[in-house]
């Protein structure tokens, strides 16, 4: 058995590593936390390093490796340290394809993610990462409500 935990850049992750923490201590499992980096991030990311001539291309891998390394860095200032029960997975793409295609590999008893507080109309108008994941994965998802002050 697993928790799977999804975060993100732009809002702080502590409400759902907490959450996630808390299901992988209670059920004695491991606990795999992901950040997805956006593709179109990704591609200027890239651009950015090939403006300067001393950099060679950003490879989807290392910018994959740099998601994982901002989950464990995330885990251990929300947790106070990053232990061998907790795994870093970091992914470049659509973030809730790859974390829905994330919980169909390792098939987890819970999907912790983090929710913005918005509106019906706000969801409706601007889509949500959240929202699509809890409509195209059959596992447990467990939302928590993030803001800018967690």
């Amino acid at each position: 058995m697993v928790v799977l935990a999804a975060i993100g850049e732009e809002r702080h992750p502590k409400k759902v590593i907490e959450t996630a923490h808390e299901l992988a201590q209670r059920y004695e499992t491991r606990l795999v936390v992901v950040h997805v980096i956006p593709r179109e991030d990704f591609e200027s990311h890239r651009q950015l390093l090939e403006q300067r001539s001393e950099l060679d291309g950003l490879t989807v891998d290392q910018e994959a490796e740099s998601a994982a390394e901002f989950v464990r860095l995330a885990v251990e200032n929300v947790l106070g340290e990053f232990d061998d029960a907790i795994e870093a997975r970091g992914r470049v793409g659509n973030p809730a394809e790859e974390i829905v295609a994330e919980a169909d590999r390792i098939e987890p008893q819970f999907v912790v993610i983090g929710r913005p507080q918005a509106s019906r109309i706000e969801k409706t108008v601007f889509g949500s990462v959240p929202q699509s994941i809890v409509q195209n994965t059959e596992y447990n998802v467990v939302s928590t409500v993030i803001g800018t002050d967690d």
